[in-house]
């Protein structure tokens, strides 16, 4: 049986990913480039669309997850941006830490 250390080492990236940028917000309101080598798009879970459509909130959403090896040190927070190949930018809204703390689901909505 796998002890917690063997795991993690197993999921430090899945491969799929994109070439993305994470724009970190600085207190002085600058972004701080993190280049991500594996970030991958994932679709609102059932959940995540239900509790939207309550609340009344519109806008296209989308899940992130970005991989703990791609920050080092650094973590994703709220006000964030990830910009994609394409140039989108997602403004991260909400953060879940995953998979052994190895995978931030980082819940983003397109600027406009």
């Amino acid at each position: 049986m796998l002890d917690a250390p063997a795991l993690k080492s197993l999921y430090t990236r899945m491969p799929g990913g994109e070439a993305a940028v994470l724009g970190q917000l600085q207190q002085d309101g600058v972004y701080t480039p993190v280049n991500l080598t594996s970030a991958q798009r994932r679709p609102l879970t059932f959940r995540q669309q239900v509790a939207l459509a309550e609340a009344n909130i519109i806008g296209n959403f989308i899940n992130w997850d970005i991989w703990a090896a791609d920050l080092g040190v650094s973590e994703p927070k709220v006000g964030d941006r990830v910009t994609d190949a394409a140039g989108v930018v997602w403004t991260i809204q909400m953060i879940e830490l995953t998979l052994l703390k190895q995978r931030y689901r980082c819940t983003a909505v397109m600027d406009r």
